[in-house]
């Protein structure tokens, strides 16, 4: 089974994404800690734009990822 995860990027306008690292981090007080893993390479299951600012496209992007055990 594997679960997604959804995130916003600012990008040049027309552009894609292709594939992204997505790296899991311990919990340091609130902030980032020490990496756990990294899904290297995952490819957007989809990606739409949803506005524009600053001359920058804002794109909503899903990618299915394999689950996580964190604490």
């Amino acid at each position: 089974t594997l679960n997604t995860a959804t995130v916003d990027i600012w990008m040049n306008p027309g552009s894609t994404v292709t594939s992204s690292d997505i790296t899991f981090y311990s919990d340091a007080a609130g902030a980032p800690g020490a990496a756990i893993n990294t899904q290297a390479a995952v490819v957007p299951t989809s990606q739409t734009v949803i506005g524009s600012n600053f001359g920058f496209d804002i794109s909503e992007l899903v990618f299915d990822i394999t689950p996580e055990m964190l604490a």
